[in-house]
């Protein structure tokens, strides 16, 4: 069987380290990034089961990389959490528009956060 893909994206090296090391513990494979900009590298037309990616980062923020993968076709329906420290009423208008399967505020319950990756992956 082959490994599901996930892609995090967070400017925190912290929180991409315990997300890598928890999702990878349960037998995932991870790439990192930490801001949108160098995230889409990974989004060259090969698989990515899931993007996780944090809203507020320098240089392209979470909702700039899912329009950008999202005018990909090979990544229209890949399926996206978006992790914020900030409210979602604080960046509704922001994300409205761009098929974000959940938004999880930090911090955040872990085992909502296993439950809510078996179910998108």
């Amino acid at each position: 069987m082959k490994l599901k893909k996930i892609v995090i994206v967070d400017d925190f090296t912290g929180v991409r380290s315990i997300i890598r090391e928890s999702l990878q513990k349960r037998g995932y494979q991870v790439l990192e990034a930490s801001n949108g900009e160098e995230a889409l590298k990974y989004f060259d037309g090969t698989q990515v089961d899931l993007l996780i990616t944090d809203y507020d980062m320098p240089d392209m923020n979470g909702a700039g990389l899912v329009k950008k993968i999202r005018e990909m076709t090979r990544y229209t329906y890949t399926p996206v959490i978006m992790l914020s420290g900030i409210r979602k009423e604080r960046v509704e208008e922001h994300i409205a528009d761009l098929n974000i399967a959940c938004y999880l505020q930090k911090p955040f319950e872990i085992k909502q956060f296993y439950s809510i990756i078996e179910r998108l992956t």
